[in-house]
């Protein structure tokens, strides 16, 4: 029997959207329905349940009433929002491109907030010490000199790092889980999913 103990797990729900056709429409042109991958995971937060959670994010992370999932996340009765990780132009996106981001505390919801682009692009692990599920979600344009990409690669890498170690520590092993809908234009990221698998294993 499988059981998940210890470690870090990573989820990424960058530009993770899954595509409705409306089967009922014969007569008009069928109509695309976008589906945002935080409004999928708020409807069904299982996986995130008693979890401690990190979250990489910056203003396009929000839902189909443009709340951000800073916010959701934070209110959330199922998990517990532990810090924030800020990329390329910050969490609340109030720095200027290629502007190196220093780590601080975040006045809305009080949590830390760990520079991806400053200091390091990594997390740390010190920056993930007190995290259990590391959660990225950014709306991506798909063009590779874009740096999200490569911030929710270097995550995914550090994540199966941590996993890694935590399976060394304590003789028990779990593994690195995430659930990534990535279009076919970051492909680039799959390979950094497949090192998370290869790091990890099962108990």
């Amino acid at each position: 029997m499988k059981k998940w103990i210890g470690g870090l797990a990573a989820l990424t729900l960058v530009t993770s959207s899954v595509m409705l056709l409306d089967a009922d429409a014969k007569s008009e042109p069928k109509k695309p329905k976008v589906e945002l991958g935080v409004d999928r995971l708020m409807d069904n937060p299982d996986i995130l349940s008693g979890k401690r959670v990190g979250l990489i994010t910056n203003p396009t992370g929000i839902d189909a009433n443009m709340t951000s999932i800073v916010d959701l996340f934070h209110n959330a009765d199922d998990f517990e929002l532990m810090a924030l990780y800020g990329p390329e132009h910050g969490v609340r996106g109030d720095a200027q491109a290629g502007s190196t981001i220093s780590s601080y505390i975040d006045e809305v919801t009080g949590l830390p907030v760990y520079s991806l682009y400053g200091a390091t692009k990594k997390p740390t692990a010190e920056m993930l010490k007190d995290v259990d599920v590391l959660v990225f979600d950014i709306q991506d344009v798909g063009t590779r000199f874009y740096t999200y990409i490569y911030t929710m690669a270097y995550a995914m890498e550090a994540a199966a790092r941590m996993t890694s170690r935590s399976s060394s520590s304590t003789g028990r092993t779990r593994k690195a889980v995430f659930a990534s809908k990535v279009p076919c234009s970051t492909r680039p990221t799959r390979a950094s999913s497949a090192s998370i698998q290869s790091h990890s294993s099962t108990a």
